[in-house]
């Protein structure tokens, strides 16, 4: 008998992390699943730590490193779930995490739909409350370029997924590309609970250390609210790509890129030239001396 939902999990080198995103999932009280890591290469102990794990329900893939999005794509041609779930290697599910999903998806009629939940920050172990509310009138793209929705956060019904794969040439906003495409034919629906746990930590893909990333991140987020720009509120819009723009320059700050930091903001404040103009100042101020 197929499993309701297949979580896929992929990983590289994070055998530090593996331990307490598998065990969130072995806790879940709605039992009827599979989990599906997806090992992209990794040249450290994960595949030890993957089958210390004698659950049946646990299915280890191991391939060449080829990225994220590759291995997403491979977990949901091997999954056999109804549903589809995402989870990343250094975060975790609540134990109703499931429970939550399968119950909102058994009363509602849109079964074939995009279905997202909320999400709690843990940052040096602290769990930190997400009072983030959408409400069903919202544009589902001003939800989606506001609202990160990571796919740890995404439940997705299986046939919508074996049928619009993640882009392999993109391992930063490769969820929010994938969505975007997902809703121009399905529904997006929130279902509003918070299980889904982010852990807040130095080495994520989206750093303020890694310039790359926010330059990849920047590039596609332009690209996508340039797509619907006619759907988006002005003010939408222009915080999107403000946005892009400063976290960009934060992150050219933690490299002492002055010129480049400076340059950066002055685009973002192109967009919305008074929002948190205190924090602009200050951060060229702090950079001058």
């Amino acid at each position: 008998m197929s499993p309701f939902f297949s979580i896929i999990l992929p990983t590289y080198n994070r055998a530090n992390f593996l331990p307490k995103a598998i065990e969130s999932v072995l806790s879940q009280t709605h039992t009827s699943w599979e989990l599906i890591i997806v090992d992209d290469g990794s040249t450290d102990n994960t595949k030890e730590i993957i089958t210390e794990y004698k659950d049946e329900r646990i299915k280890y893939i191991y391939q060449e490193n080829a990225e994220r999005s590759a291995a997403r794509n491979n977990g949901i041609k091997n999954a056999k779930g109804e549903y589809i779930c995402f989870l990343d290697s250094d975060d975790f599910y609540l134990p109703d995490h499931l429970h939550f999903f399968h119950e909102f998806i058994l009363k509602t009629e849109q079964k074939c739909s995009l279905f997202f939940c909320n999400y709690r920050l843990c940052t040096k172990g602290k769990l930190e409350e997400n009072q983030v509310v959408f409400s069903k009138k919202t544009n589902p793209y001003e939800i989606i370029l506001l609202g990160n929705i990571a796919s740890q956060r995404v439940c997705i019904h299986s046939s919508i997924l074996k049928n619009n794969y993640f882009n392999e040439s993109l391992n930063v906003a490769e969820d929010t590309e994938l969505w975007f495409r997902i809703i121009e034919h399905y529904p997006f629906i929130y279902v509003d609970q918070a299980t889904v746990v982010i852990v807040s930590h130095a080495n994520r893909t989206i750093d303020r250390k890694n310039i790359s990333s926010y330059l990849k991140s920047l590039e596609v987020k332009k690209k996508l609210a340039k797509s619907v720009k006619a759907t988006l509120s002005k003010h939408t819009y222009s915080k999107v790509i403000h946005d892009s723009y400063f976290s960009l320059a934060q992150s050219y700050e933690v490299h002492h890129k002055f010129w480049n930091m400076s340059r950066t903001l002055l685009k973002a404040s192109w967009y919305l030239p008074t929002y948190r103009w205190k924090e602009k100042v200050y951060m060229v101020y702090a950079n001058l001396k």
